[in-house]
């Protein structure tokens, strides 16, 4: 009698497990709609906006271009794959695709946010020489290789998963590590910066030169922005690298709750739209001139 008592709760046990893993499911995969609405929308304005005016496509532009075409492919492709992976189950092509193209798109992101970092550190600690240090033509040049790299990394999924996991693990650590080290030297240099120009200013009035002083501030207002964009990088990517790190060491079981750590990577790419807009004026004034033409235009034809 007790056997039978305890097996029948074992599985009613079992049973509601899996419909509040069922549940887990279908919440974690409704909240990645609206953030795939958003991610198409924004991050196609910001592309289509830096291919039609020239005057954005400066190298810091550029990488911005990058960085918003792998957030677009996260909507458009990674999110959707993701969906149809987690409610589906045993379909082993649907799972490789969803793995790669994360893997893919996510890499790309990680990637250029340090470049960016080591772009604006480049431009802090050589101000007159950068515009012939960094070309346009540099910039695009960089970022196919990011991309064609990221191409080979994920590949390598389709047939070596664990080395996938290491060779992505060691790189995110070192992208973390060449953005930290940037940002600690730029935060360095702006301070002396700073110190510099108050001395003067205290020794002789007018002694320094105003071009020099809005070059730099130029200079800092960026650095700034990018740093802005590196943290919320972190914070959506952490709890992800975390459990990932912990569960490849075989120190826990995955667990269907934990799948609201991908939806917080996903969130990433609906959020930097956002801070463009926020942050970089010149942007955010040519994506509202370019939404009052397409309204303007069907306003017209209606």
């Amino acid at each position: 009698m007790n056997f039978t008592d305890r097996g029948n709760g074992d599985t009613e046990s079992s049973h509601l497990n899996e419909e509040n893993e069922r549940i887990i499911t279908i919440i974690n995969s409704a909240l990645n709609v609206p953030l795939i609405l958003t991610s198409i929308l924004g991050n196609g304005l910001v592309v289509a906006v830096i291919v039609k005016n020239r005057s954005l496509q400066s190298p810091s532009m550029i990488f911005l271009f990058s960085l918003a075409l792998s957030d677009l492919l996260v909507g458009l492709v990674a999110q959707p794959l993701y969906i149809a992976n987690t409610l589906t189950t045993n379909i082993y092509f649907l799972k490789l695709a969803t793995g790669m193209m994360a893997f893919f798109v996510c890499g790309v992101s990680l990637d250029t946010v340090t470049a960016i970092s080591v772009d604006r550190l480049m431009a802090l600690t050589y101000h007159l020489r950068y515009p012939s240090l960094v070309t346009p033509c540099r910039v695009r040049y960089t970022t196919v290789l990011i991309w064609l790299s990221k191409v080979l990394t994920s590949s390598l999924y389709l047939w070596k998963m664990r080395e996938c996991h290491f060779v992505v693990a060691f790189t995110t650590v070192m992208c973390l590590l060449i953005s930290t080290f940037s940002y600690l030297k730029i935060y360095g240099i702006v301070r002396r910066h700073r110190l510099r120009i108050d001395a003067q200013q205290l020794a002789v009035r007018g002694n320094c030169s105003p071009e020099n002083v809005a070059h730099m501030a130029r200079l800092r207002k960026s650095a700034l922005n990018m740093f802005v964009f590196y943290i919320v990088l972190i914070l959506c990517y952490f709890p992800m690298y975390i459990l990932s790190t912990l569960h490849g060491a075989s120190l826990l079981n995955w667990e269907t709750k934990w799948d609201f750590a991908h939806t917080a990577v996903f969130m990433n790419s609906s959020i930097n739209p956002v801070l463009y807009c926020w942050r970089l004026p010149e942007l955010r004034e040519a994506i509202v001139k370019m939404l009052r033409k397409i309204f303007c235009v069907q306003t017209h034809q209606n």
